[in-house]
């Protein structure tokens, strides 16, 4: 995909934006996007892997992804996208989802992306920056399952950075910054939980407030002025956890991964494009809390779709 076609370019085949990419290309492709200026697109009952990097960005009034539908076996991806919007704050939806969504290196502008997730089973969030500027949450999610490794989360709105209505958010590595008017991190019936050295900042108010649950690393930093860091009434656990984390590279040069936490603990570690899913043999006995999926490491970063691997 690249935004403005020369003649030197006729030997294959190139679109000048994504929308029409994703509609011509067939599910399971990879659209390596090059440095450019797009308009929003919307993936429905489609996998996909949309490749970006330095230059490319999304630009729009208010919403710019929105992705569906996806079946079990399906999943989409998107790597290294700069989001300009011309309003308050750039928007993505992620809606009916049973298949995985890994979204990588995501940026935007001074005015800020949010991001909804409504009945969405698998959510992975990876070296992501979102930022709201109105009253919503930068990052909020009903009826889902979140995991979010080396991410920043910052709201000044009245729902805080993080807002879970009957869903799941683990966290790894990744901080949380609310203004004056929220908790950072507001549950309704929800589960949290916070791995290695999480930071969640707040202002007068509980680092993490309303009704569900929690379990909480002792590297994890709770920042609450002079009110209790958790509010009544939620259920927290604090006991070191296992955490993977990894380096991104891209093809030919070298990536570290490692996994911390406790001797009971297991992890891991998904390499290249992610791939279809595939079962796991998991170690019998041990610490059964510890045996999650805990990070993706995308190992690329926007050469040619030729030279990535799905290695698993």
């Amino acid at each position: 995909v690249e935004r403005s076609r020369g003649l030197g370019d006729v030997y294959k085949r190139q679109y000048p934006d994504i929308a029409p990419a994703i509609a011509a290309v067939p599910s399971g492709a990879v659209l390596d996007v090059r440095p450019g200026v797009y308009n929003p697109f919307w993936i429905d009952q489609q996998s996909i892997t949309i490749l970006g990097g330095p230059g490319v960005e999304i630009d729009s009034l208010i919403t710019v992804v929105r992705i569906e539908n996806l079946r079990p076996h399906q999943q989409v991806a998107l790597h290294g996208v700069h989001f300009r919007s011309q309003l308050v704050n750039a928007r993505m939806f992620a809606e009916n989802n049973l298949g995985r969504i890994v979204l990588d290196g995501l940026t935007a502008d001074i005015r800020g992306l949010e991001l909804a997730v409504l009945n969405s089973t698998d959510v992975r969030i990876h070296r992501c920056d979102l930022h709201s500027n109105g009253a919503l949450a930068s990052l909020r999610a009903t009826n889902s399952n979140l995991r979010i490794v080396h991410s920043n989360m910052t709201s000044a709105g009245i729902l805080g950075a993080l807002w879970l209505a009957a869903s799941t958010a683990d966290l790894t590595d990744s901080d949380l910054v609310a203004g004056i008017f929220a908790s950072p991190a507001t549950l309704t019936n929800s589960h949290l939980t916070l791995r290695g050295t999480c930071t969640l900042q707040a202002s007068d108010l509980p680092a993490i407030a309303g009704s569900g649950s929690s379990r909480i690393d002792p590297q994890v930093t709770l920042i609450s002025g002079t009110a209790p860091p958790i509010a009544a009434g939620l259920s927290v656990t604090t006991r070191e956890l296992p955490a993977v984390v990894a380096s991104v590279a891209p093809p030919g040069q070298t990536t570290t991964a490692t996994l911390r936490g406790p001797s009971t603990g297991y992890g891991w570690l998904f390499a290249g494009v992610p791939g279809p899913r595939v079962p796991i043999a998991l170690p019998t006995g041990g610490d059964s809390d510890a045996l999650e999926l805990l990070a993706t490491c995308l190992l690329y970063t926007s050469p040619s779709p030729r030279d990535l691997s799905t290695s698993r």
